[in-house]
């Protein structure tokens, strides 16, 4: 079975409209990054001789993305989540491999601009709760 790499153009996030539901691809975006952290604590004693030792502990899911501001109103409702730091729910999609889905907070937002090409965007997301992660059989 022949197998082929999925297009970046294909990781797509989406975040859901005032239609419980509903969700709409942010169009604007050239770049996102999609990341899940498992922390450990640390149990290492001295009976360890010396190696380390670890338990789980938190999980959590971050993101960023980067992209041109069109002035769309995804551009808008991403930036009114930033100000009042309110949670909402996004989908990603990776392709046709695997889709994740829950709810994030815009950590960070950042508008950059040369005088001589398009303003853009950058903001950084927090996962707030679990996130379910479906791999495409």
């Amino acid at each position: 079975m022949a197998t082929t790499a999925q297009s970046g153009s294909e990781f797509v996030l989406a975040i859901e409209t005032d239609t419980p539901g509903t969700f709409v691809d942010v169009l604007s975006a050239k770049s996102n990054t999609f990341k899940i952290t498992h922390g450990d604590i640390d149990t290492t004693t001295k009976a360890d001789d010396g190696w380390g030792s670890s338990i789980a502990g938190k999980k959590s899911a971050s993101g960023s993305v980067t992209g041109t501001l069109l002035g769309t109103a995804v551009d808008k409702k991403f930036l009114d989540h930033a100000n009042t730091g309110a949670a909402f729910d996004c989908e990603l999609t990776f392709g046709t491999f695997a889709t994740a889905s829950g709810t994030f907070r815009i950590s960070d937002f950042q508008f950059d601009g040369q005088v001589d090409g398009a303003i853009t965007y950058t903001f950084n997301l927090t996962n707030v709760g679990a996130i379910a992660i479906t791999v495409t059989p």
